[in-house]
């Protein structure tokens, strides 16, 4: 072992298992509830710790030796924070209040980078009214030079069914696409101008896991217990392949999809060019 941290704190609590870290340089960048927190990879040290108000969305966005986070002031307002790594420096970029018997979420902007240069914050916005449930759910880009709003478009109409951005929005630059998830809706955004592309509604939702995506397809692990081979033109399903519900983070290596079942332990290693199982692996220690 290297080296172990721990820390004296009462506050700090345990880490949310599917939380997003950021690394810069030797310096790793943690949430952790109301904490934000650097540790110096190389001897294990803290470098700086931030606490908030009420609550912080555990996923960080970086660029560079800059790091964005949301966070919440109680139920009055929610605010971007940029973090410089180095020294912890924190600065708020943007900021929202949250009117009376409204419950709003903004999620820790998506980051668009061209040529090097980060252009743009991409927030996923949900509103919810408490009393009637009546839900909306938006994005917005903001000019990362001005912290201007450029551009406001809703993706998910009112609605009472609670429909809601569950996942950090995925930036394919590549491809020039954005894709949201917002239960069991894919939705694909064109990049270049900004523009909607296609939706696409899966039997069920996506809870533990996340998409992943190669040149052709988007994979989308769900919750009723197969992996979805989605085109990332069309918007249609390929192929889906059994595997197991609640399934951990799926990985790319070369053309297989790797990802492991929640309900029973087994590791899936998957064609991606035709949806065939090539391997199943057991768990050694299944039975505990």
């Amino acid at each position: 072992m290297a080296w172990r941290y721990s820390d004296k704190i009462d506050s700090l609590s345990a880490f949310y298992y599917n939380l997003k870290p950021y690394i810069f340089d030797s310096i790793l960048v943690l949430p952790n509830g109301t904490h934000t927190f650097a540790i110096n990879m190389k001897t294990g040290k803290k470098l700086w710790l931030k606490k908030f108000g009420s609550f912080s969305e555990q996923f960080l966005e970086g660029y560079g030796r800059y790091v964005f986070q949301s966070c919440y002031e109680s139920n009055q307002a929610v605010f971007v924070c940029r973090f410089d790594c180095l020294s912890g420096h924190c600065d708020t970029i943007y900021r929202e209040g949250s009117p009376a018997g409204c419950r709003k979420v903004i999620r820790t902007p998506a980051l668009i980078v061209e040529n090097g240069i980060l252009k743009h914050l991409l927030l996923c916005k949900t509103e919810q009214e408490i009393s009637s449930r009546l839900t909306v759910s938006t994005i917005t880009f903001v000019n990362a030079e001005n912290w201007q709003i450029e551009k406001i478009d809703t993706i998910s109409k009112r609605n009472v069914d609670g429909i809601s951005f569950t996942k950090q929005p995925q930036i394919d630059s590549t491809s020039k696409k954005i894709y949201f998830v917002l239960n069991e809706h894919l939705i694909c955004y064109n990049l270049a101008n900004l523009s909607f592309l296609w939706k696409s509604i899966l039997p069920r939702d996506m809870l533990t896991s996340e998409i992943n995506y190669c040149s052709n397809s988007i994979f989308f692990p769900s919750e009723d217990g197969f992996l979805y081979s989605i085109g990332k033109n069309s918007g249609d399903i390929v192929w889906k392949c059994k595997i197991s519900g609640t399934p951990s983070r799926g990985y790319l290596v070369g053309k297989y999809f790797n990802i492991i079942g929640g309900g029973n332990g087994c590791w899936y290693i998957i064609d991606t060019g035709n949806g065939k199982i090539v391997a199943e692996i057991s768990t050694p220690n299944l039975i505990k």
